[in-house]
């Protein structure tokens, strides 16, 4: 039953990453034989100039619509939203272009010690993990569906057509990094809980040994996806805060409260920065109890030496998720910003209920 899971998950998140290849959002070329990525010319310079035309026309006719605003505030919002989503984007393209190769190398060796791990069965964590992925993915459809309804009901012409498709585009590519840091970090808690595990019981030298360099290897790569992916994650939370505030000053402006279709935007952005945190928080947990477990199991006889040293590694890298060094993301930060949002979001419906009042 295990195993079902966890190939549930496998194939699930197999599918994300066909649906993210061919629209172009990611460049890599999976080898299920090899169990790798490889680098593809074509596709990278497919993706790059696919999602260039598509930035040109998002750039061009949401700008024609901005400047069709009356209100200067609302050209404000609207404009600063635009440019983190141009930051985004830009910054993805940077990363395809000139860190491609070294992204593949550290994300073929992260797979190596995942595999190597996670030997007995092939496959994605539990029921647990196939949960996240469940809401991940269905975050992901949630965004295509919408327009699609939209573009059902509004009036129709291919000037409007054409924006909503590419606003939809652009508006995936650039909560990209969000979701793939989900996914990374919850194997990152399945690895972590596994070797937890592993070291609960009484292990000889050799076994130890090769268990704790896993360890250091883990750590050392993923370090590595941190320094490169450290600076689009906060772009991809900014456009995510962004999008909130768009949303909700478009009901504002329109007055338009009781449209279900905003309030699930607001909801969809909300479970998005709970899944990042949960994910991290798991992989924070999970690698402090192995710290625990070492200094308990394995700190006395034979093996003292060896776990002192790994114990001394494991506090001058001890794993976290610092955004710019600006703050860690964990359960805390997300309920701060949750009750930020409710707050927001409850400023909103006072907002119209004074107008209606009057």
């Amino acid at each position: 039953r295990q195993m079902r899971v966890s190939k549930l998950s496998a194939g699930i998140l197999m599918g994300m990453y066909f649906y993210a290849r061919y629209l172009g959002f990611v460049l890599f070329k999976f080898r299920n034989n090899k169990c790798c990525f490889e680098n593809s010319t074509f596709y990278k310079w497919y993706s790059v100039i696919w999602r260039l035309m598509v930035l040109y026309c998002y750039l061009h006719l949401y700008t024609l619509w901005i400047l069709k605003r009356g209100h200067a505030m609302n050209i404000l919002v609207h404009f600063c939203y635009m440019a983190i989503t141009v930051c985004c984007c830009s910054g993805i393209f940077y990363l395809q272009i000139f860190h491609s190769q070294k992204l593949i190398k550290l994300v073929n060796e992260y797979l190596h010690i995942f595999n190597q791990i996670n030997r007995k069965i092939k496959g994605f964590g539990g029921k647990r993990e196939l949960f996240f992925i469940i809401l991940t993915a269905g975050c992901l459809i949630q965004e295509t569906v919408i327009m699609l309804k939209i573009l059902i009901e509004i009036d129709f012409s291919w000037k409007a057509v054409t924006f909503l498709i590419n606003y939809t585009y652009i508006t995936i590519a650039s909560r990209l990094i969000l979701r793939i840091s989900v996914t990374w970090y919850l194997s990152l808690a399945v690895l972590y809980s596994k070797i937890n595990k592993t070291l609960q019981f009484g292990l000889n030298t050799r076994k130890l040994r090769k268990t704790l360099k896993m360890l250091v290897d883990i750590s050392l790569v993923t370090l590595s996806i941190q320094r490169i992916l450290n600076i689009h994650l906060f772009l991809s939370l900014m456009h995510t805060f962004s999008y909130m505030i768009v949303t909700s000053f478009r009901m504002i402006v329109a007055l338009d409260f009781k449209e279900v279709t905003y309030w699930i935007f607001c909801a969809k952005i909300i479970l998005d920065l709970l899944l990042l945190s949960v994910a991290v928080q798991e992989a924070t947990d999970h690698f402090s109890c192995i710290r625990e477990t070492i200094a308990c199991v394995h700190s006395s006889g034979t093996h003292k030496e060896t776990v002192e040293i790994f114990l001394t590694f494991m506090r001058l890298h001890k794993f976290r998720v610092r955004v710019l060094g600006l703050f860690d993301i964990s359960n805390k930060l997300f309920l701060e910003m949750a009750s930020a949002l409710f707050a927001y979001l409850l400023f909103i419906m006072q907002v119209a209920i004074d107008i209606h009042s009057k």
